[in-house]
């Protein structure tokens, strides 16, 4: 069951208490029964108050709210967590989207008068352009040109001498390209392979 998605109040006492009742029943460490309790609050939403006051109930004692509070401030910054209203998020994937929609034709425009073809300018232009939306997009390390690509392609391609035999050794295209198939062929016509 999930607890944001509860409305009402006595759903998340009657859900929370069976829990917490089992908790205390059980034979667990009150280290771990409290983190386990901490977590239900932290997924309570708007009925944090009413896990704090079943916790109560149950375990006659205080809730353990400054260390939940810790726990909730370490997940949002390990999360890099930043609460905003939801108009001011609507306001802002608006804008995002507008500044997708003209990079987006940007990048064809580029592409229509063939500014592809300078080089290092355009890989630098295209990087500050992209770069806001994903920084590895444009990554120097996986970035090469048409003709480098091209060349490794010819090169994986080519029939290479062993022995007596040839083989050509390309990619297989379903498995990523991770997975090396080879066919070889006899002098005598004869073909092995998969």
């Amino acid at each position: 069951m999930n607890l944001i998605k509860l409305q009402d109040p006595a759903q998340v006492r009657e859900y929370v208490g069976k829990k917490f009742s089992d908790f205390k029943s059980s034979v667990m460490l009150p280290g771990r029964r409290r983190t386990k309790c901490i977590q239900y609050w932290l997924n309570a939403g708007g009925n944090r108050q009413v896990v704090e006051d079943v916790y109560g109930f149950v375990f006659k004692q205080a809730f353990p709210r400054a260390e939940a509070l810790q726990q909730e401030e370490a997940l949002n910054k390990k999360y890099n967590v930043h609460k905003t209203n939801s108009n001011e998020w609507v306001e802002n994937q608006e804008k995002q989207a507008q500044r997708i929609g003209k990079t987006v034709g940007r990048l064809k425009q580029w592409e229509e008068q063939g500014d592809y073809q300078e080089g290092e300018d355009f890989f630098l232009r295209l990087k500050t352009e992209v770069e806001p939306f994903d920084r590895t997009l444009c990554d120097p390390r996986q970035f090469s040109t048409e003709h480098e690509a091209r060349r490794r392609m010819d090169r994986q391609n080519q029939p290479e001498r062993r022995g007596r035999r040839r083989a050509c050794h390309w990619r297989s295209v379903n498995n990523g390209g991770h997975l090396p198939v080879e066919i070889a062929a006899r002098q005598g016509g004869t073909r092995t392979g998969w």
